[in-house]
């Protein structure tokens, strides 16, 4: 580690508190008038004590304002106009770093500085994510076809969300930007200051624990245009982004914790699919090979062979259309009647 390293490692040790600093020179002015009027009545909403306020005691009790009416941290970064006017780092610089189609000489394309506030940045990250990756229209074996992106915006978005919260506002660490990097198979998201309270394996299996605390309580009641929480409770986003990628036969996140910062890497979707695509395809052909050794002792129906086979009734479908059409079993019948039998073809037989 260098000497500045190792001072950061040394300060995370201990409660941060860094969220809660005054920005001198800033006021009530530089606040985005309608989030903060939404912020104002998520907190009177919530709270019977808070309720009977004006809004200048509400943006100080929770942590927006200092005592003599600057901006904390928190409150600029959260509820804004323009944090970077004060904050210039707190921004994600976002790039795409794929090798494939790409001259040898070409680092990066698309590289943009994404600032505004949490909910504005947020928003705009998912925004670019979806440019600058691909959708993919699937022919799966079953004959269904599926859309799939590269990345789950639902997990982005989540993701992005937890590097804003969670990094690290040390002025020591506010030279840095979180980084969101795309590369051929996989994506990065990488923010200054590691875990806080926690190990990598306690990650959603625990309840969160938080650098920034009143960042993430005002954030709690921070809402977008379309009435959207920029966070929910703390500790569900981990869970959120775990069950999204299931959903998706994805593999989950790995996450780095190297001390004074943090990463996630997300692999592509579209191996995934293409793997679950091939697991099918098994699947399939395993399917076939019970019908036909079955079929070998005589023709039988469907139900029939739903009973020698233990299969079930879409599975012996799919097997037995693609079977006839290539020729390797003979349909004894018309229709789909419950009579209707089916044999080996001769040549299947011989």
């Amino acid at each position: 580690m260098s000497e500045q390293e190792e001072q950061l490692f040394v300060a995370n040790r201990g409660s941060c508190l860094f969220d809660e600093d005054a920005i001198p020179g800033s006021a009530v002015s530089d606040l985005d008038t309608k989030l903060t009027a939404r912020y104002i009545e998520n907190r009177k909403s919530h709270s019977k004590a808070l309720s009977n306020m004006d809004d200048k005691d509400i943006l100080f009790r929770t942590g927006v304002t200092s005592r003599n009416g600057e901006l904390t941290r928190a409150g600029v970064v959260a509820l804004g106009i323009y944090p970077q006017q004060f904050m210039p780092n707190f921004s994600i610089k976002v790039s795409v770093q794929k090798k494939r189609g790409y001259a040898e000489s070409v680092r990066a394309v698309n590289v943009n500085s994404i600032d505004g506030s949490i909910p504005m940045m947020i928003d705009e990250c998912v925004k670019w994510v979806a440019n600058n990756t691909d959708e993919f229209t699937i022919n799966l074996p079953d004959g269904h076809v599926r859309n799939v992106r590269e990345y789950p915006l639902a997990a982005i978005r989540e993701l992005v969300s937890n590097s804003l919260i969670h990094r690290d506002l040390n002025p020591m660490s506010m030279f840095q930007n979180i980084t969101l990097t795309i590369k051929d198979d996989h994506l990065i998201i990488s923010n200054p200051g590691g875990l806080y309270g926690l190990t990598v394996k306690e990650l959603g299996r625990t309840e969160s624990k938080t650098r920034n605390s009143r960042l993430a309580e005002i954030c709690q009641y921070v809402t977008d245009e379309s009435g959207r929480n920029v966070i929910e409770k703390l500790g569900t986003g981990i869970p959120k982004v775990l069950e999204e990628l299931r959903s998706l036969n994805m593999p989950p996140p790995q996450f780095i914790d190297g001390g004074v910062y943090f990463s996630v890497i997300l692999k592509t979707a579209v191996k995934a699919v293409v793997d679950d695509e091939r697991s099918m395809l098994f699947k399939m052909s395993n399917n076939s090979a019970k019908i036909l050794a079955v079929l070998a002792k005589g023709a039988l129906s469907k139900q029939e062979i739903v009973s020698e086979t233990s299969l079930t009734p879409p599975q012996i479908r799919y097997a037995i259309d693609k079977m006839i059409k290539e020729g390797v079993v003979l349909k004894l019948g018309e229709g789909s009647s419950p009579a209707t039998r089916y044999s080996l073809s001769r040549s299947k037989s011989k």
